[in-house]
């Protein structure tokens, strides 16, 4: 809407938000110039000031702009009409939102028709603009790429912590690794901040530490402090035992029993960007961190191709990690070796 442009065309972002903006625009959905580019975006901080700089940047480009400005709760069919209306002539598109956003607005933005290429910013932070949003993408693209060619379909993946994980995971040879490094280039659709590579295991067995967060499928996280003192003990990729305060494991428990599939591990995860040093409490950031996490319950089945798919979402972050795949290491204490 004009209105909206002109708002956003008078603001002045901050140096790192036009940073990150640059990575958004250049990078990540390579906006070309005459190209349109819609933002749809909550009117509250940050997602305006990035929503500023997003215009900025797609100016510098030569791109032609659209912006869109809704609230958590405008659902009317007049406006979801008018949105599909201008997301069928972008070519690019970005959603910058809290989670509590309209689900319905929501999936409009996120399901690309044609050549559209699109970007999902939910739940932003300061602090996540400043740092993973700001990291140079082709560099976590290639990281994971890297990291994929190490990967056979059930290589032996080993995760050993100081904090007191000891597992041993293999992949499943009818499923797909899936390097979301954070570019879109071709017509669909990706999560940023990214950086993670995917896929849904075999088998996972052994004890697993989740000292980097664990956050339920509610969003609920449980406090790190007690993370650290609770083990997870797994058997042919079922959660079999957790051991730690009696409160914690109680309310664990009775969250993974609410739900189909909710002991049995989904995803494996590993984190590929960079730019995320340590854990922040921010769920679209924290699961990037270098390192290898899990997920219980959701399989993400639409990318993995996994034949399964349980009715949470749990995640289980470690940190500071040493891993290796079939025998080589690939991260030490929390760092990709060199050679990645």
């Amino acid at each position: 809407m004009p209105e909206v442009i002109s708002r956003l065309r008078r603001m002045q972002p901050d140096e790192a938000y036009v940073q990150a903006a640059q990575r958004v625009v250049l990078d990540c959905l390579a906006v070309k110039p005459g190209e349109r580019l819609l933002i749809v975006y909550q009117q509250r901080a940050p997602f305006e000031e990035l929503a500023a700089a997003l215009m900025m940047a797609a100016d510098e480009v030569g791109a032609e702009i659209d912006a869109v400005t809704v609230t958590s709760d405008e659902t009317s069919p007049r406006l979801m009409a008018k949105l599909k209306e201008r997301c069928d002539k972008a070519a690019a598109s970005a959603m910058l939102a809290g989670y509590e956003f309209s689900r319905d607005i929501r999936r409009v933005v996120a399901t690309p028709e044609g050549e559209r290429r699109h970007v999902h910013m939910l739940g932003l932070t300061d602090a996540v603009v400043r740092q993973s949003l700001r990291i140079d993408y082709r560099d976590v693209h290639a990281l994971g790429e890297r990291l994929r060619a190490r990967l056979q379909p059930t290589s032996e993946i080993r995760v050993e912590s100081a904090a007191g994980t000891s597992l041993t995971v293999r992949g499943d040879a009818s499923a797909r690794w899936i390097n979301a490094g954070g570019l879109q280039h071709g017509p669909g659709w990706t999560n940023l901040p990214a950086g993670e590579l995917v896929t849904t295991p075999s088998a996972v067995d052994g004890v697993f530490v989740p000292d980097g967060g664990l956050r339920l499928s509610d969003g609920a996280m449980l406090d790190r402090a007690v993370l650290r003192r609770m083990q997870l003990t797994f058997m042919g990729g079922r959660l079999t035992q957790i051991e730690g305060p009696e409160a914690q494991v109680q309310q664990l428990e009775a969250h993974l029993d609410s739900g189909a599939e909710g002991r049995r591990v989904g995803q494996i995860i590993f984190g590929t960007n960079v730019g995320v040093i340590a854990p922040i409490g921010v769920a679209c950031q924290d699961g990037k961190l270098p390192g290898l996490h899990l997920v219980l319950s959701y399989t993400a089945p639409e990318v993995t191709g996994a034949r399964w798919c349980g009715e949470l979402l749990v995640q289980l972050l470690g940190r500071q990690s040493t891993v290796r795949i079939d025998g080589v290491t690939v991260m030490d204490k929390g760092r990709y070796v060199a050679d990645l």
